[in-house]
């Protein structure tokens, strides 16, 4: 009696230990990923660049895509506090508590917007430190540009060609395809003419993960996953579908754009 019930115990711990990995693997069934609403790349209705890499990656491993749109400094907080799986847009080493996946999927070619006036002194980036530079709150461009800037940072784009304009800035940082945005909905009130850009930096975009058992098993998944898109030609047709020139891979892009590299 006494061998029949260790039998049975054992069983019963046995058929545990097998199911309960099957268990745990099956719970990840969404990525909760918060993000800024950006224009092509993280629309709200859920299209985008970004939303079509991040389908192509989870989607055909049964994992659905949850979305919410914050600030970007509340997505970070998020992830690094476990309310959410991921964040994206993110550069190398933003944030010393996330998980960094080895891939990007993404480059920002960071472009400097300032009044034409002073289009005949720049030189490049020194001249940041001529004037006062703005951005976006929580991006972390001081920490990738060696320069002593002085800074205003706003929570949002809507202010920046009247502080422009007042001089109240003198150059604008922001992603090329922000600035893309910027000029084309600017409207009559201002004159395109009296501005210029020009190029700044160029940095890998990530998408970082909580510290979590969920976070590490989904950077697991993306770090396997990203190669197969580039091996198998998606990520190169999502590319090509929005239109991005840029190519921040090493493996051959192979649709009609030649790609610009990644320094």
């Amino acid at each position: 009696m006494s061998r029949w019930r260790d039998s049975w115990a054992v069983a019963i711990a046995a058929a545990v230990l097998t199911a309960a990995p099957a268990q745990a693997d099956s719970s990840l069934d969404t990525i909760r990923v918060h993000t800024e609403a950006w224009a092509d790349y993280t629309e709200r209705d859920g299209t985008g660049m970004a939303w079509d890499v991040l389908r192509a990656v989870y989607e055909p491993e049964g994992i659905a895509i949850e979305k919410t749109f914050v600030p970007y400094t509340r997505a970070v907080r998020g992830v690094v506090g476990g309310e959410a799986d991921a964040w994206i847009g993110a550069y190398a080493n933003e944030h010393a508590d996330a998980l960094y996946p080895e891939w990007h999927y993404d480059a920002d070619k960071v472009e400097a917007l300032f009044r034409r006036e002073n289009l005949p002194a720049w030189s490049g980036p020194p001249n940041l430190t001529t004037g006062t530079v703005g951005w976006v709150r929580g991006y972390a461009y001081d920490s990738y540009l060696d320069l002593d800037m002085s800074l205003t940072l706003l929570d949002d784009r809507e202010r920046v060609f009247t502080m422009l304009r007042q001089r109240r800035l003198k150059y604008w940082l922001d992603a090329r395809y922000e600035i893309d945005h910027l000029l084309e909905s600017a409207g009559d009130a201002v004159d395109l003419e009296d501005y210029a850009r020009r190029p700044v930096m160029t940095q890998k975009l990530y998408m970082p993960f909580a510290p979590t058992e969920r976070g590490r098993k989904l950077r697991a998944i993306w770090d396997r996953r990203v190669p197969e898109l580039l091996e198998n030609g998606r990520m190169a047709k999502i590319y090509e579908r929005w239109n991005f020139s840029i190519w921040p891979f090493d493996h051959p892009r192979g649709d009609s754009h030649a790609g610009e590299p990644v320094n």
